[in-house]
């Protein structure tokens, strides 16, 4: 089996990561006279942490940026470090969601309102960081790197041994992708 160019695999992982962020932009800007989403949250929570970070950002941490530093790019300047630099906020950004979630899921409105700042946030953050990553992080590895780091770097994406990344936890967290999207529709709430 043919595995995708490192690069569009990442792509392709910022697609899904878009969907859920949008699906939990929907939930936040539901009517707020209602009973806060913990549950929604909760999941959007355990796919930002498993497929965003343990996964995606994973592949960024651990392969692409060490390669991308090989290639003359410094891990802790630059546009690698500026990454790396808002990978750890949007990670502050879930553990401010994560650790007022009881609080908010019993009502208590400061803490909704925290939570919404902070997924707010979140939002942004990621969306201006995978656009970053896509237009500009992405194409400079694709003149820096060669065939042969890639083709590194697509067999380390391709480790079915390793949990962080198999294809069964791609194809777990893309359907829960699914059915946050469906559950942020204005149909799907009551």
């Amino acid at each position: 089996m043919s595995h995708p160019h490192p690069v569009e695999s990442l792509m392709q992982e910022h697609r899904v990561i878009e969907r859920v962020l949008n699906a939990m932009e929907r939930m936040l800007s539901r009517d707020a006279a209602g009973p806060f989403p913990a549950e929604f949250f909760e999941k959007a929570l355990d796919f930002f942490r498993t497929y965003a970070d343990r996964c995606h950002h994973f592949k960024e941490e651990e392969c692409l940026f060490p390669a991308m530093g090989r290639g003359g790019f410094p891990a802790d300047a630059g546009p690698v470090g500026m990454m790396r630099y808002e990978h750890e906020i949007g990670r502050a950004h879930l553990s401010g969601i994560r650790e007022r979630l009881p609080a908010a899921a019993a009502g208590d409105r400061d803490a909704i309102e925290m939570i919404h700042q902070q997924a707010f946030g979140y939002i942004q953050l990621l969306r201006g960081h995978i656009q970053k990553e896509d237009h500009v992080l992405f194409q400079m590895a694709l003149h820096a790197l060669s065939a042969a780091e890639f083709d590194a770097l697509r067999a380390a994406f391709a480790d079915e041994s390793n949990p962080r990344i198999n294809q069964a936890l791609h194809a777990r967290y893309e359907a829960l992708a699914a059915d946050l999207e469906k559950e942020s529709l204005p149909e799907a709430i009551h």
